[in-house]
């Protein structure tokens, strides 16, 4: 069963391309023979993306850029609340200074 592309592996194709060859060149086995994948090899190919599907690729992208992305929003929040107190602060001044002129 075929993968559609966007969630196709790099070695999908690896059995039909190893018939194809054996039937061939049946003494062809060791250009096909598995490399050992180490820990290392595994970790690093999951986090950049190497050989993975293009949508495991875009989720890699999202989790890298929402970081910079919430405290860009984080820092804008910031500055309206705080000009909004300062806001609040000096409407507030003026309604009690206004009200001890009243009286």
């Amino acid at each position: 069963m075929r993968r559609p592309a966007l969630l196709g592996f790099a070695s999908d194709d690896f059995m039909a391309d190893l018939a194809a060859s054996l039937a061939t060149r049946p003494g062809d086995v060791e250009a096909f023979l598995a490399k050992p994948e180490t820990f290392a090899r595994t970790m690093r190919q999951i986090h950049d993306g190497t050989g993975m599907p293009l949508l495991w690729q875009m989720i890699i992208f999202v989790g890298g850029i929402l970081p910079a992305l919430l405290a860009l929003t984080g820092i804008l929040m910031w500055l309206r609340m705080r000009r909004r107190r300062e806001r609040h602060r000096t409407s507030m001044a003026a309604l009690a200074e206004a009200d001890a002129l009243a009286n």
